[in-house]
């Protein structure tokens, strides 16, 4: 709740004073347990370095529009309505809970549904979780899972059937060493329980199979067979995903390497297995401290999030060339579109640069400059070419959305400055769903209605 924001502000403070303190880890790591933080993380400037001596791209050092940025900048005065007047919004009470945690909210892929912790509490204060989905075809909710009373609860990013008509779910108690893994019917509202324990399970697109990461290896779970098997070798490895024949996975495979001698610390590789010839996996070469994946284009281009501490970035791999693109600092910078994927890289300066696949500038946003506790936080790239972008105050814990015009150097406010700060974005950038002032409320705001308040 709350606290993700003072853990950015203690994130700030040691980059610069000290090594960056271990505050949340992702799931998707099977020797981790610690939650990470949202995947809308209050973020910095972005610095994009290489590490492949195959890098075709150079280094950015500095923001090549830095000049620019130092120009007296134009300041629209703004019409600023609250984000529930523009939004629709639902009051988690009504599906029978209090609050809902911001670390734990997540988008279907094609934005038709939520799925979120939410906390009972009790006259004492304390919680009891559980697992709820938002309906937003209905407008209903539903719990699904619930936990246990007084203990603290993951959840990792639910994978989904490209039809949305099946969802895994992984949901356990971060002190216990049992992951049971659900898989959720959306139509009929049944949830099994599978006969496994594992971690970042994921539904194969053909939505015959499951991958999951056991303690044993890596695990295969047929659907209508009921039935799981540990693939040949004991495959130690964690968050897999499918290519688009339902055959092959990537996923992280663990090389029993731990230079820094940290807990968690442990390197990995990107391997490749056909799990009709287990025998042999093609690694690529990238040995880091990865926490998880997702395809951004299937088969083509995988988005990746790796750090420890020395901080969490972001990387994509072009799987057609076998090449990992750093991009910098762990956040939600790239957009997709029927037109493909673009990324977007953030300079202190208050510039934003977005970028195509091969990191050739496609455009430049003038932002407000980040400093004295505020923050900017990439949203969305609605139609018109125009960024969103949510301006963050951490000292007062308010934000407000702006803005911005390609190539122009003004920025406009669209809504009053307010208590929301945690914004999760769907993957096309279409709906954004904030929390209310007591995270007692899901805000559900269309991109376009935002951007349609500059007229």
């Amino acid at each position: 709740m709350k606290g993700a924001v003072y853990v950015r502000i203690i994130y700030k403070i040691k980059c610069v004073f000290i090594l960056f303190i271990l505050i949340n880890i992702s799931g998707c790591q099977s020797s981790n347990l610690v939650p990470e933080t949202t995947s809308s993380d209050l973020k910095h400037s972005i610095d994009y370095t290489s590490t492949s001596e195959n890098m075709p791209f150079p280094a950015v050092e500095s923001d090549p529009f830095s000049k620019q940025a130092t120009d007296p900048t134009t300041f629209i005065e703004p019409k600023r309505p609250t984000l529930e007047q523009i939004g629709v919004s639902f009051s988690v009470r009504d599906f029978g809970a209090d609050v809902v945690s911001s670390s734990y909210l997540y988008w279907s892929p094609k934005a038709d549904y939520i799925i979120f912790i939410g906390h009972d509490k009790d006259e004492s204060n304390k919680y009891t979780a559980g697992v709820y989905i938002l309906n937003l075809l209905n407008n209903e909710a539903r719990k699904i899972i619930e936990g246990e009373y007084d203990k603290n609860y993951y959840l990792n990013e639910p994978q989904w059937s490209a039809d949305e008509s099946i969802v895994t779910i992984s949901f356990y108690d971060i002190m216990e060493k049992e992951f049971p893994v659900y898989l959720y019917h959306l139509e009929s509202g049944e949830l099994e329980r599978l006969l496994v324990n594992g971690m970042t399970p994921s539904i194969s697109p053909d939505k015959n199979m499951i991958v999951y990461s056991g303690e044993k290896g890596l695990g295969i779970y047929n659907i209508s067979e009921k039935t799981a098997n540990i693939l040949p070798g004991n495959i130690k490895g964690f968050s897999p995903i499918w290519f688009s024949d339902s055959r092959r996975i990537l996923f992280f495979k663990a090389l029993d390497k731990n230079p820094s001698g940290l807990e968690g610390g442990e390197l990995n590789d990107i391997g490749i297995v056909d799990i009709m010839d287990p025998g042999y996996i093609e690694l690529l070469g990238y040995e880091k401290v990865y926490r998880g994946c997702k395809w951004i284009m299937n088969d083509k281009l995988v988005w990746i999030r790796s750090g420890w501490d020395d901080g969490h970035y972001a990387e994509y791999l072009n799987y057609d060339t076998r090449t990992l693109i750093e991009l910098g600092e762990d956040i939600s910078n790239y957009y997709q579109s029927s037109l493909g994927v673009s990324f977007f890289r953030f300079y202190d300066s208050g510039n934003c640069e977005m970028l195509d696949q091969n990191l050739d500038s496609e455009g430049l946003f003038n932002l407000e400059r980040e400093e004295n506790g505020w923050y900017n936080v990439f949203l969305s790239l609605v139609p018109d070419g125009n960024l969103l972008y949510l301006r963050v105050n951490l000292t007062e814990l308010k934000g407000m959305v702006m803005l911005s015009h390609m190539n122009e150097n003004s920025y406009l406010q669209l809504s009053e400055y307010e208590n929301y700060i945690y914004p999760k974005v769907t993957e096309d950038g279409t709906k954004i769903a904030f929390l209310g002032d007591n995270e007692d409320s899901i805000i559900i705001v269309n991109s376009s209605e935002l951007a349609a308040l500059e007229n």
